[in-house]
């Protein structure tokens, strides 16, 4: 059984308007009723859509047919890429046609059990000093090292790789938080920071992401995960 193989739980890419509406009101749910991103006032019909979304693939964590969770890759277009309004200097190496953007990350409050795990589903694989639970300078015990990973985030990255490889996509854009950094490169993600961070050295991170850093990276260092991110994926994909 892989890391991203969870009880009840599928991803897949979300299509269809009804699809498409389950993830506006899971971000309305999370960003807007639960953290007070945006004010509830400018979005009374409890849906958080974006004009970026019909430019994008939507990677989403299915429970029955419930959307759970949710992941976007904006591919280019003639509106370009959201970081672009809040990083104009940011250049990417890889030409726009083979580059992608990843934002709107969101998952369901009960699939987020534990106090600690924060936004993402993820802050609890975090030591104290990062921002999470786990002890500073002292081994981790034996029930924190049997924890695989936040498999929910995984799973939704991992359906966005293979979509991009399909693609001929090369990189990925990603305007990452500080604590969202610190796991995904923690598990084999490794973005690489750009430019200074928005708003001080806690505020979210211009990162850019090669795929094939990526695969070299979970292949050397994390080799259960990487078997998990090529399931399925068809080989004239692999790398």
């Amino acid at each position: 059984m892989g890391l991203l193989d969870v009880r009840d739980i599928r991803f897949a890419l979300g299509e269809g308007p009804t699809t498409m509406e389950a993830i506006h009101r899971l971000r309305f749910d999370v960003y807007v009723k639960e953290f007070g991103f945006f004010h509830p006032v400018h979005h009374i019909n409890g849906r958080l859509p974006d004009a970026y979304d019909p430019f994008g693939l939507h990677a989403v964590a299915l429970e029955r047919e419930e959307v759970v969770g949710a992941l976007r890759l904006t591919l280019h277009s003639e509106r370009g890429f959201p970081i672009a309004g809040l990083v104009p200097q940011l250049r990417c190496p890889s030409a726009p046609e083979a580059t992608g953007e990843v934002s709107h990350l969101v998952i369901a409050k009960r699939w987020r059990r534990r106090r600690e795990d924060g936004l993402y589903g993820a802050e609890s694989y975090l030591r104290v000093s990062e921002g999470g639970i786990l002890p500073d300078g002292v081994p981790l015990s034996v029930a924190l090292k049997k924890r695989g990973g936040p498999a929910l985030l995984l799973g939704l990255f991992r359906i966005l790789y293979q979509s991009s490889r399909r693609l001929g996509l090369q990189s990925w854009l990603m305007l990452a938080e500080k604590r969202l950094h610190t796991v995904l490169n923690r598990f084999g993600l490794p973005l690489h920071q750009m430019s200074d961070a928005l708003g001080g050295p806690d505020g979210p991170r211009p990162c850019l992401l090669h795929l094939k850093d990526m695969e070299a990276h979970l292949k050397r260092l994390h080799a259960p995960l990487y078997r998990d991110f090529l399931q399925g994926l068809e080989s004239e994909y692999r790398p």
